[in-house]
């Protein structure tokens, strides 16, 4: 997005976040991947927007690492592609936030089932639990 599309997204009421100024997370180079956020951020801060501190793993890459590069580029949380519902027991779980992808191809039932946690119950009964 351009600065000026940035900026009309925010005044019509829209978070702008990171997600990665190459959109991209590459497993195994920390130091590239802060980097990439840091980019984002400045491009972002550049058009006149609030600083971003909320991240989008992009295309739900991440790896062990990932917590500790959200540390460094001062993230305050980041999702993942993973669905599920958020568990307070595991540590860092505010930087593998589950989310759930929703689209035109989502029954109602099937969107209501994930929201409620009916699905989530589903995976841990049948051993496929994502995190």
């Amino acid at each position: 997005m351009t600065a000026d599309e940035l900026r009309a997204a925010a005044a019509g009421g829209c978070a702008i976040e990171l997600h990665g100024h190459l959109h991209e997370y590459v497993p195994g180079e920390p130091e590239r991947n802060r980097a990439n956020i840091e980019k984002c951020r400045e491009k972002i801060e550049a058009a006149g927007l609030p600083r971003p501190t909320h991240y989008c793993y992009p295309s739900g890459a991440f790896d062990a690492q990932a917590p500790q590069v959200m540390r460094a580029a001062g993230v305050a949380t980041a999702t993942t592609c993973l669905p599920g519902l958020v568990r307070l027991d595991k540590p860092d779980t505010r930087y593998l936030l589950p989310r759930f992808l929703d689209g035109g191809d989502v029954s109602m039932i099937e969107f209501e089932a994930e929201m409620s946690g009916v699905l989530e119950l589903l995976r841990r009964l049948t051993g496929r639990a994502t995190h």
